[in-house]
C-alpha cells in the first residue's frame, strides 16, 4: 500500500513539473505573452480549396482570423499577418488605395488593429520584404498612408 501511494505521489509530482514547464516555457511566445508568429492562412489563392470558393463572401469566411488572436499578436507578427491576408489584393480594386484599405478593413479587422498600435509605423518602416516579394512595397505604402491619415483625425 505504501509503495502504491509513493508511485501515485511520484507520478503526480512528475505531471505537476511537466505542466509547470509547459506553462513557463511553451505557453507564450513573445514579449509580455504576445504571439510572435504570424497567422498561417489555411486556404490561399491558387489552392484547390480556394478555386472551389464560389464568391467573395465565401473567401472572406475562409480567411477569417479570430479578432482575439489578432489582438494578441506582436505588431511585427500582426503586420505579417495583414500582408499575408489573401484578400489584401482587393485594395487595388478601388479608385484610391485609401478607399481600398477602408473597404478591406470592413471585413478584415487586422488592418484597424494594426492601425491602432503605437508602434505600427515604426514596424512598417523597418519591414524588410522577402526576396521576390513584389507587392509588399505597395501594401506597406497603403497601410502607412492609412495609419498616418487616421492619426491626423
Amino acid at each position: 500500500m505504501k509503495k502504491r501511494k509513493a508511485i501515485l505521489f511520484s507520478g503526480a509530482a512528475v505531471c505537476l513539473c511537466i505542466c509547470a514547464l509547459v506553462f513557463f516555457l511553451g505557453g507564450r511566445s513573445g514579449q509580455n505573452g504576445q504571439i510572435d508568429q504570424p497567422y498561417r492562412y489555411p486556404v490561399v489563392p491558387g489552392s484547390e480549396e480556394w478555386k472551389a470558393l464560389p464568391d467573395l463572401p465565401a473567401k472572406i469566411a475562409a480567411c477569417e482570423v479570430d479578432r482575439e488572436l489578432l489582438e494578441s499578436m506582436t505588431t511585427s507578427a500582426l503586420l505579417q499577418t495583414v500582408l499575408d491576408y489573401p484578400l489584401l489584393v482587393n485594395i487595388g480594386a478601388f479608385n484610391t488605395t485609401e478607399i481600398g484599405v477602408g473597404a478591406v478593413s470592413l471585413y478584415f479587422p487586422g488592418i484597424e488593429i494594426l492601425a491602432g498600435r503605437e508602434d505600427a509605423l515604426e514596424v512598417i518602416r523597418a519591414y524588410k520584404p522577402q526576396a521576390g516579394d513584389t507587392l509588399s512595397g505597395f501594401y506597406l505604402q497603403a497601410l502607412r498612408e492609412h495609419i498616418e491619415q487616421k492619426s491626423l483625425q
